[in-house]
């Protein structure tokens, strides 16, 4: 299953509340003469999807980055809290060493 059939672009462009934006199809024919208008449009278009394209990954690097701090905050949650488990168990061998 790939992006395409998850329609992650649509869902982000979604998300950011942009247009989705088709990828501009470039059709070059010897025999198609293209007008000015059209060759214009097809300017806009690649525009637009350029435009669109630079916002998802933009949105996909703040999603990474927000992922990657919160992996690590819960990776030093663990470390830290059997860490401190350690600790206290330690100290309780230590105390009861001593306490004899």
């Amino acid at each position: 299953m790939g992006d395409k059939d998850l329609n992650i672009e649509k869902v982000i462009c979604e998300e950011l509340n942009i247009p989705a934006v088709d990828v501009p199809e470039v059709r070059n024919s010897p025999n198609m003469v293209e007008s000015s208008s059209s060759h214009h449009g097809k300017q806009v278009q690649s525009y637009q999807y350029r435009h669109m394209q630079r916002a998802q990954i933009e949105f996909i690097k703040k999603r990474l980055g927000l992922l990657e701090k919160g992996l690590i905050a819960e990776c030093q949650k663990e470390y830290f809290v059997s860490a401190l488990g350690s600790m206290v168990h330690n100290f309780y061998v230590f105390t009861e060493l001593f306490s004899l």
